[in-house]
């Protein structure tokens, strides 16, 4: 009898000592997972494609209405649309909390916010005449929830 009661305690304080370890384990787990959460965004927002992507956006591309967008190049069409998807995987990962949206809009709300200035028009245009209403829901979703209140 006084072994089980001394094996139920043993098992009792294992069971107590293991509960704050597995929760460290998680928290460490959780950390790497949105460590490289982020570094996937980094690498689809960061490539030389959709940097060149967004400086003809921002500099080269005049992009004030969807009318506007009809009339590009198709090869503007298509810098236009890439820059679109690209900042739309990045609208999933926040919306899904894949990576921690704090973090990430402080550093790049601003940027988010000037380009959704531009790709609404891109994402109306193809919204209204490709049948496609939930094109780039995602983006919207991070200019218009997450990023609106960055002054």
């Amino acid at each position: 009898m006084c072994l089980i009661n001394l094996l139920d305690i043993i098992s009792k304080i294992v069971v107590i000592v293991g509960i704050p370890f597995a929760v460290i384990q998680l928290v460490i787990a959780f950390r790497r997972h949105s460590a490289q959460s982020i570094n996937d965004v980094i690498k689809e927002i960061g490539s030389d494609k959709i940097q060149q992507a967004r400086y003809e956006v921002h500099n080269t591309i005049r992009l004030t209405s969807s009318e506007e967008f009809k009339r590009l190049t198709e090869e503007q069409r298509k810098t236009c649309r890439k820059l679109a998807v690209a900042y739309d995987r990045v609208g999933f990962f926040i919306q899904n909390n894949l990576i921690p949206a704090p973090s990430f809009i402080k550093w790049h709300g601003q940027e988010i916010k000037r380009l959704w200035v531009k790709l609404q028009h891109v994402v109306t245009y193809v919204r209204k005449n490709e049948g496609r209403s939930d094109y780039c829901r995602a983006l919207e979703y991070l200019a218009n929830e997450k990023c609106a209140k960055i002054k």
